[in-house]
């Protein structure tokens, strides 16, 4: 994020507040952001807000993201509908199948290089960017069991996903797309899971019904490796944050 924008946020951040009577840590609370996240921002403590971030706030601040960053002068901004005609013309360029608890064997040539641009043996696909997610690419992925049914998500649904890999900047609650290497293993398990902050750090889970059906434990992610997308688990393993959860898609037999 340049100067300019940083400085439009901030004041744009400043002029929404005092317009519905709302202060940086009241903000930030409603946000499910940390109570500082708001109040460092506009100290110019956070150089550079994660995506999610800002729209988390905007919604509290009930304005456009694109109002808060300076691309635009319109408060509120029309909400594009083409993204679910894309979705249904190109289910055949889904980028993975997000099944908790199931790893599959990688490649030899994966092997040589734990962080290749392909994860195990997929191929993602990009759909067509929109404007509201700043032309970052979506992709495609298709639930293949029931670990998010706490959600209401069940098999077979699609979601859409905006790669932010930042997982930092993904609110507590946050979907994220998680690509989870063993330690010591050439197997990888391709999942849908809830970011849980912690006082340190953050767990990524599955949300199973309250009624029973397959638990699957938590990752806890202990530190960020040197490339800002992936993160090392507790217990040593690799986690690659492939993209943050932005819609669900679900075909009903009519």
């Amino acid at each position: 994020m340049d100067e300019f924008t940083t400085d439009t946020l901030k004041e744009r951040l400043r002029e929404r507040m005092d317009a519905m009577g709302k202060n940086p840590s009241s903000v930030a609370i409603e946000a499910k952001l940390s109570r500082s996240a708001v109040r460092d921002i506009l100290s110019g403590k956070a150089k550079n807000p994660g995506m999610l971030t800002i729209h988390a706030i905007a919604d509290v601040l009930e304005c456009s993201y694109s109002y808060l960053t300076g691309e635009s002068d319109k408060l509120h901004l029309a909400e594009p509908t083409d993204i679910l005609i894309d979705v249904f013309a190109r289910t055949s360029d889904i980028s993975g199948i997000l099944e908790a608890g199931v790893y599959r064997q990688l490649p030899p040539q994966v092997e040589k290089n734990v962080f290749a641009h392909d994860f195990g043996q997929r191929e993602r696909k990009p759909l067509r960017s929109e404007h509201r997610y700043m032309y970052r690419d979506l992709y495609l992925y298709k639930m293949g069991d029931q670990s998010l049914e706490g959600l209401f998500i069940t098999k077979g649904d699609l979601l859409t996903a905006v790669s932010d890999p930042n997982a930092d900047s993904a609110p507590d609650g946050a979907l994220v797309i998680v690509a989870h290497r063993l330690p010591g293993t050439r197997v990888e398990e391709l999942s849908a899971r809830k970011v849980k902050r912690r006082v340190k750090g953050f767990a990524l889970s599955t949300v199973p019904s309250d009624w029973g059906g397959p638990t699957y434990p938590d990752i806890e992610v202990a530190e960020r490796s040197e490339q800002f997308d992936r993160y090392k688990t507790v217990e040593g393993g690799d986690v690659l944050i492939e993209g943050v959860v932005v819609q669900l898609t679900r075909q009903l037999d009519m």
